[in-house]
C-alpha cells in the first residue's frame, strides 16, 4: 500500500511513499509546522482515507478512529 503526508487537512499531498517513512515525516512534520497538526493518509478504493493523525509529533488518532475524526470535523486533543 502507497501512503502519503500532509498538513492537517491540506489538499496537497506528499510524494508516495511507505508507511514507516510516512509515518517518520507526518510526525517531523507536525513538530515544526505553525499548526502541530499532520496527517498520514492513503487511498482505499478511490477514496482518501486517514490513516493517522499528528499532534506536535505525538500520533493522537490512528486506523478508523483517524477516519472518522476527520470525517466528522474533529481536531486531535492535547
Amino acid at each position: 500500500m502507497i501512503y502519503f503526508y500532509r498538513e492537517f487537512r491540506s489538499e496537497v499531498l506528499s510524494d508516495p511513499m511507505g508507511f514507516t517513512h510516512a509515518d517518520l515525516e507526518a510526525r517531523e512534520l507536525s513538530r515544526t509546522n505553525t499548526s502541530g497538526l499532520s496527517e498520514m493518509v492513503t487511498y482505499q478504493d478511490g477514496t482518501l482515507f486517514v490513516v493517522a493523525t499528528y499532534l506536535r509529533g505525538k500520533k493522537r488518532y490512528q486506523g478508523l478512529k483517524a477516519n472518522q475524526a476527520a470525517k466528522n470535523n474533529l481536531p486531535p486533543t492535547a
